[in-house]
């Protein structure tokens, strides 16, 4: 699976790259400006743009990062997915690892509008326990294209970073079936998707 994902987010990337950096480089732009939280506050409405412009094989617009008409729960799942890997931070080094791969998916799952934001946690830390060897390679691969991106220059980050994205988005679409089924089996799916799981 995985090389498909990267196979996908590699051709959507080259279809249309100028789109891609710009979208990127704003939501890095806001994570400068308000270091972290504001990249973090825009990461759902990226994810959910970029698997939407994925989807319907298109350039991703800008103005879909600033829709804020689930701003109140994507800002709580982002507060509780760091808040997490601070509590990872603070027990010990080997806690904020684990809590950051377990709590992988929230974004991802947040980006869905699957379930609220406290079921978002719990979804992801279901989903990557049974798909371990997947998001642990998607976190190895990604931090080595990050990796790539710092050695040619500051400048690189901004190159490498809309492929990465591409590539979290291209693991969602396949893993939306199966996130899907375990939030409908834990009865977690907010009212939308309860309907359309029927």
């Amino acid at each position: 699976m995985l090389s498909q994902v990267y196979q996908d987010a590699l051709d959507q990337y080259t279809k249309r790259p100028v789109p891609w950096i710009l979208v990127n480089g704003i939501v890095a732009l806001a994570g400068t400006v308000i270091p972290v939280l504001g990249a973090l506050a825009l990461l759902p409405a990226l994810l959910r743009e970029t698997t939407a412009a994925i989807d319907e094989d298109r350039d991703p617009k800008l103005e879909a990062l600033f829709d804020t008409s689930t701003l109140a729960e994507d800002l709580t799942s982002m507060a509780l997915y760091t808040g997490a890997q601070l509590v990872g931070l603070l027990m010990c080094l080997v806690g904020w690892p684990v809590a950051w791969i377990m709590f992988w998916m929230t974004p991802e799952i947040r980006s869905m509008r699957l379930t609220s934001p406290v079921d978002g946690m719990k979804l992801s830390a279901a989903y990557v326990s049974a798909n371990l060897g997947s998001i642990i390679g998607v976190v190895i691969i990604d931090a080595i294209l990050l990796s790539v991106g710092l050695s040619i220059a500051y400048f690189g980050v901004y190159l490498v970073m809309p492929l990465i994205m591409l590539s979290w988005s291209s693991y969602l679409r396949h893993a939306r079936p199966e996130l899907e089924a375990m939030a409908a089996e834990r009865q977690m799916l907010l009212p939308d998707h309860q309907a359309s799981a029927i």
